[in-house]
């Protein structure tokens, strides 16, 4: 009688994913890039070493992707044990059968915060980008819902951003908001 494979909702902790790499190892990996990303990468956005830093982003959205046949539940249970992250709320985007609003409420549970700095925040910019809506004002603060939602939308682009909400409305928006957008304003429509 051939064994069946168990599925991925009942896989250890330790099962091992693409590239050999286990969910642990995939959380290890990230929250440690996190903790260096501010000093060493964000700074590179300002100059004219950006490749770079979008080189070493695209590297480590491969090392989440890796997560893409975990099922979001399993995810779940790995960071109620080891305390959520931004981070392991970002690569939660990345786990199968994930939803932005998932990730939105987590974001909002844990209490993290956005950087106001274009690419300087690593947990936002690791969000995966297939989840991420269009880079339209107007469609992050429907989706966003509240200053933490629209934050994390804002900050986890480093592309300018399409603003299409008229000034009159933006002067009402929290500060940190108003001073996202500004440095994030590409155009306006």
């Amino acid at each position: 009688m051939a064994h069946e494979q168990p599925s991925n909702e009942s896989l250890p902790l330790l099962a091992e994913l693409a590239g050999g790499y286990s969910p642990i190892m995939i959380w290890i990996e990230l929250n440690a890039c996190g903790k260096f990303w501010p000093n060493t990468y964000a700074v590179m956005f300002r100059t004219a070493k950006q490749g770079r830093m979008f080189e070493t982003l695209d590297r480590y959205h491969g090392v989440a992707a890796r997560l893409k046949e975990f099922s979001a539940e399993r995810w779940q249970q790995l960071a109620n044990g080891a305390g959520w992250t931004p981070i392991s709320c970002a690569a939660l985007s990345w786990c199968k059968g994930s939803t932005l609003d998932q990730v939105l409420d987590i974001w909002r549970r844990i209490g993290a915060e956005s950087a106001i700095e274009p690419a300087a925040d690593f947990a936002a910019l690791l969000l995966n980008p297939e989840l991420l809506p269009e880079n339209k004002l107007s469609t992050l603060i429907a989706l966003g819902k509240d200053t933490a939602g629209v934050a994390l939308l804002l900050a986890a682009r480093a592309e300018g951003l399409i603003v299409d909400v008229p000034d009159e409305k933006l002067q009402h928006a929290p500060q940190v908001l108003q001073k996202m957008i500004q440095s994030r304003a590409l155009t306006t429509e």
